[in-house]
């Protein structure tokens, strides 16, 4: 387990309070405990927050990729059914010719 950073002024005052009452360093020792705690948490997940933000702009790329190939995909059917019903109108159009 890592070792918890003690703070400079935390130090002194426990000094400073521990002359006066015992019970005040045990309590400033405790708080500086928790407080070390609480830091390593936030430490922790600052660290998850950053993986996550790489995660998500990796995602985010990938998706842009993909979105821009169905892009392209969905305009050559456009395509494709645009030129479908042109060759309809001219085929329907020969025939008439042809009865003609």
């Amino acid at each position: 387990m890592m070792e918890k950073k003690k703070h400079p002024k935390f130090e002194k005052a426990k000094r400073v309070l521990g002359k006066l009452d015992p019970y005040v360093g045990i309590v400033l020792e405790e708080i500086q405990g928790q407080l070390s705690t609480v830091i390593e948490g936030n430490d922790a997940l600052e660290h998850k927050i950053d993986r996550v933000d790489v995660e998500l702009q990796e995602f985010r790329a990938e998706a842009n990729e993909k979105f821009g190939a169905y892009s392209e995909d969905m305009k050559s059917l456009r395509n494709a059914k645009a030129d479908k019903a042109e060759v309809a109108v001219l085929e329907r159009r020969v025939t008439q010719l042809e009865k003609a």
